[in-house]
């Protein structure tokens, strides 16, 4: 939409198909309500007041031009909260489990979890944004020293990261000279959006982790006691940090371990949805990267897990031409941690489709049940990726075997007797 067309068509409530008759009272989505509508209100004030201006008078050009600019950031903070709204009512119907099964909290754990996170602190106001930035900056201005080479992987990603950092302190500088808080406008988007689904995601696995059940099944995997401990001090962490797909070279998500360069080393990125999300898919990806980072990537999983993550893989559904993240297809998810990153997604989704619940044995019927909802294309592409290279007859075995899952039946002792 270019600038003539904004007075013809004005950006209303409606036009994002807000019904409050069919909200769930969540006070977020409440909220979010509110803030869309005031926008919307200022947009129209804006449009009448353009128009009422002479188009002659040079003071009256420059007030039409800065009120047009201030219109602009508005409209974008209509189409921002229109995707935090669609994106909230997501959450909303998740967690009142509109389209799976009503589960009961059985476990009665609760973990407390860590939030120190650099990112989170950085929204807390304008000063600190822009102190965040201006230090990424002076990181990424040192490793561009490193990385020159900017068709080499490092040195595009370096450019992209250091271009977009460029851009959003232009855009904070820009927003503050027509009253725009840039940084409470980012805070509001992470708690209000992205937070809550992240820390979900986290609670969940945290719970898992610190479990009876998965301590059972971590032993008999053959994790020792620091290992074991390890994965539950990092399953209480926040390690993730949101941004743009263009920053991640237009992935959804990553982890890099320790053998990364310093600015990704041990972090979780997680690409920002784009407006044809659904919720759901954003909520794997965090499910699949923090999987990543628990285990350390290969780095922490077990041997007897990579032994039998390749003893079941099917490498004849994927064709040679097929690729995934520049490898082909099979090369890239032969790699344990990346089926193991996908297993975990599967459980998740599993447990939210179905009446299985984390703790439970899972047997010949529930295979039968995860084919028959990858048919109907009940699953996100992560877990069809899984289930598509994971041989029919070897999955009981992996989803009682390992530790994620923590059935205390169908032990690896029990499966190799």
């Amino acid at each position: 939409m270019n600038l003539e067309q904004f007075d013809q068509s004005p950006i209303r409530v409606d036009d994002v198909e807000m019904d409050k008759r069919n909200v769930e009272r969540d006070p977020q989505v409440i909220a979010l309500i509110n803030q869309m509508e005031h926008i919307a209100r200022g947009n129209m004030l804006i449009e009448r007041s353009l128009a009422q201006l002479p188009t002659t008078d040079s003071i009256a050009a420059q007030v039409r031009t800065r009120s047009r600019d201030v219109y602009l950031h508005a409209v974008d903070a209509l189409k921002g909260a229109a995707l935090a709204f669609t994106l909230l009512m997501t959450n909303s119907a998740l967690a009142h489990n509109t389209n799976g099964i009503e589960k009961k909290d059985e476990t009665g754990l609760h973990m407390e979890l860590e939030h120190d996170n650099p990112q989170r602190e950085a929204y807390k106001s304008a000063n600190a944004y822009h102190a965040y930035l201006a230090n990424q900056i002076k990181t990424y201005e040192a490793l561009r020293a490193l990385y020159p080479d900017v068709t080499t992987y490092a040195g595009r990603v370096v450019d992209q990261e250091l271009q977009g950092l460029h851009d959003e302190t232009t855009a904070l500088v820009s927003d503050a000279k027509v009253g725009i808080n840039r940084a409470e406008r980012m805070s509001m988007f992470h708690d209000l959006v992205y937070r809550p689904t992240i820390d979900s995601v986290r609670q969940s696995l945290a719970e898992h982790v610190h479990s009876p059940e998965y301590e059972v099944r971590a032993r008999v995997e053959g994790l020792s006691d620091e290992e074991i401990e390890e994965r539950k001090k990092r399953a209480k962490q926040d390690p993730v940090y949101v941004t743009g797909p263009v920053a991640m070279n237009d992935a959804n998500g990553d982890y890099h371990g320790q053998d990364a360069p310093e600015y990704l080393r041990d972090i979780v990125r997680v690409a920002t949805p784009g407006a044809d999300s659904d919720g759901v898919g954003f909520k794997q990806i965090v499910v699949h990267e923090l999987q990543h980072y628990i285990t350390r990537g290969n780095e922490g999983l077990s041997q007897t897990a990579k032994n039998l993550y390749k003893e079941a893989f099917d490498d004849s559904y994927y064709t040679d031409h097929q690729t995934l993240d520049g490898r082909s297809a099979n090369e890239y998810l032969t790699d344990p941690t990346e089926l193991d990153a996908r297993k975990r997604e599967f459980e998740y989704e599993f447990e939210r489709l179905t009446d299985w619940e984390y703790g439970q044995p899972f047997t010949s019927e529930h295979v039968k049940q995860a084919r028959q909802l990858l048919n109907e294309g009940k699953f996100h592409f992560g877990v069809e990726q899984f289930l598509n290279v994971i041989k029919s007859e070897y999955l009981e075995r992996i989803m009682n075997t390992l530790a994620d899952t923590g059935s205390q039946e169908g032990s690896l002792i029990d499966q190799t007797a």
